[in-house]
């Protein structure tokens, strides 16, 4: 009876050393990973919290609590899109006033793995940043994005014009500083038949407070005659758009002169200036030589105009348009 007793006890203990044990271990895998996401915030420097507002309308705020801070700083868009404000330890550091039919937005990254979190280092400078949009409800082409520091009294970093609306962040070179992916909005209403409007994809890298197209990672391999002659048969009957939609492709890829080899080998459609002025932009541009020189000449108007000629070779070999 008493070695029964004496088993039970011993039992009894050794399942209650195994929960302890049990209890322990849990306590530093918890703690564990406490730490590496202390460390994570300490590389960049905040901690930050999102919050969702709803007035009406939506609205958007972030919440951020810098790293060695006596206090929180929170950057937020409110009435309706109107105004922009950080308050830092209770005073407000910056405050915008939007215009009529002209609002603000924060850009929300980390929707994606390819996209940073949005108070991540966007410029190489191991502080954490933050992007405001400007945008205008009159013109689709007039947005504005600022690329704030979350640190140094909120210093603005750069600020980029012509993309359309959504961008993203992706480090596509492996240099550690992720470059910014958007579209050319130049060409935005464009001789395009409605909802087939086109901005090309531009790929931009920071340097010095400015962000330039990066032709190492825009440039593309050129067509063959072939396809460009295939492409141009095939669509010949399509609307015009189709002919400067695909001659900006190989533009914006590196092979700008295939552009005009392309544009040679296109039939020329009388019906295209009709078509226009029924969809109510119509053009004194009608023939083929004078739909190119106006297409060369609005090209030239692209904020990123200057560094799409050096990618191809134009100014380097006198080509100018």
């Amino acid at each position: 009876m008493m070695n029964n007793k004496k088993r039970i006890v011993v039992i009894a203990a050794i399942v209650i050393i195994l929960i302890a044990l049990l209890l322990v271990l849990k306590c530093g895998r918890s703690t564990g990973k406490e730490g590496k996401q202390g460390d994570s915030a300490a590389v960049q420097g905040v901690e930050t919290t999102a919050t969702a507002e709803k007035n009406g309308d939506k609205k958007s705020s972030e919440t951020v609590s810098p790293k060695k801070s006596a206090g929180a700083v929170n950057i937020k868009v409110t009435e309706k899109g109107k105004v922009f404000e950080v308050i830092k330890d209770g005073k407000t550091v910056i405050n915008k006033q939007a215009g009529e039919k002209e609002g603000f937005k924060i850009v929300a990254l980390g929707a994606d793995k390819a996209n940073p979190e949005t108070f991540s280092d966007l410029t190489g400078d191991n502080k954490p940043d933050f992007v405001l949009q400007s945008y205008s409800e009159k013109d689709s082409c007039s947005n504005v994005y600022s690329v704030f520091s979350a640190e140094d009294d909120f210093k603005l970093m750069a600020e980029i014009k012509g993309l359309s609306e959504g961008i993203s962040f992706k480090d596509l070179n492996g240099d550690g500083v992720p470059e910014l992916i958007g579209n050319d909005c130049t060409f935005l209403n464009w001789w395009a038949s409605f909802g087939g409007d086109t901005a090309p994809k531009v790929i931009l890298s920071y340097k010095d407070g400015v962000y330039l197209l990066n032709p190492a990672l825009m440039k593309k391999s050129p067509p063959l005659e072939e396809e460009m002659r295939e492409y141009a048969e095939k669509n010949k009957n399509e609307f015009i758009s189709y002919v400067w939609e695909y001659m900006l492709g190989l533009i914006y890829g590196g092979n700008g002169d295939k552009a005009w080899e392309f544009y040679d080998m296109v039939e020329w459609n009388e019906e295209w200036e009709e078509s226009m002025t029924e969809a109510g932009r119509s053009t004194d541009r009608t023939d083929k030589g004078d739909f190119l020189e106006a297409f060369k000449e609005h090209l030239s108007t692209s904020p990123y105009w200057e560094e799409i000629k050096k990618m191809n070779n134009w100014e380097m070999e006198g080509q100018m348009l």
